[in-house]
């Protein structure tokens, strides 16, 4: 499936909801959650071992964990 960017507003995505009729509006929202769950998971990307040496280096970071976490992560 190919996924198609289209430049819309914030109000026109709002005023188009509106216009649901209450009864499909509840499962419109559930498919929007999964949705999203969908969007936050991780995969992962694996790497052969003689590899790992060319991403040594990569990234510096300092030696809080936490603060470190949230440089990466936001």
């Amino acid at each position: 499936m190919e996924k198609i960017m289209v430049p819309v507003s914030r109000d026109e995505i709002v005023k188009a909801i509106s216009r649901f009729p209450k009864k499909d509006l509840r499962s419109f929202l559930i498919e929007l959650e999964l949705l999203l769950q969908e969007e936050k998971k991780l995969t992962a990307r694996y790497v052969a071992a003689k590899e790992l040496d060319k991403l040594s280096g990569l990234i510096s970071i300092g030696g809080d964990a936490v603060v470190d976490a949230e440089k990466i992560y936001d």
